[in-house]
């Protein structure tokens, strides 16, 4: 009669993570590249410069690193809600990539950047150019990061095309 020990339910133990990790490899390696986009920062509208610090493309969605720079004299708002993207010309859902968490109203002390894990969700395989718009920019007169002023901007894009083969 075979009696499992201490050495057993280790080597299982050990079988066990070594499956886990493999499925984890093979997901991540299936789920597409990041790659570094080859791009300049622009100041769009006066106020904000935004580039993109890479782009990971899943077939259905988009994750990226967007980078904000607030360029304008005063402090400033932007709301996620207020943000849109695209892929092409299909509108998709921007969110915080880790559960949504994140700010949803995104404030910026003058000259600062801030860098953010987003996802834009559009449901189906889909090719065309990366696109993020910023609906409005507010001005935080009282550098609170939650009053908002007059509006500085509307509808900012930032493009970037989609060059890879």
């Amino acid at each position: 009669m075979f009696m499992a020990g201490k050495n057993t339910a280790r080597v299982v133990k050990a079988v066990q993570i070594s499956i886990l990790s493999l499925a984890i490899l093979f997901a991540t390696a299936c789920a597409g590249k990041k790659y570094v986009p080859n791009q300049t920062s622009e100041i769009l509208g006066g106020v904000v410069t935004m580039n993109a610090e890479w782009v990971q493309d899943k077939g259905k969605k988009y994750d990226i690193r967007l980078a904000v720079t607030n360029e304008h004299k005063y402090p400033i708002i932007i709301l996620l809600g207020e943000t849109k993207c695209y892929r092409g010309n299909t509108r998709g859902e921007l969110k915080h990539t880790f559960f949504n968490t994140g700010e949803r109203t995104i404030d910026f002390k003058v000259g600062e950047r801030k860098s953010f894990n987003m996802v834009c969700k559009y449901g189906f395989k889909q090719k065309g150019d990366f696109k993020i718009t910023l609906g409005r920019i507010h001005s935080n007169p009282s550098g609170d990061g939650k009053t908002l002023g007059a509006v500085l901007a509307t509808d900012l894009e930032w493009t970037m095309k989609d060059i890879r083969k």
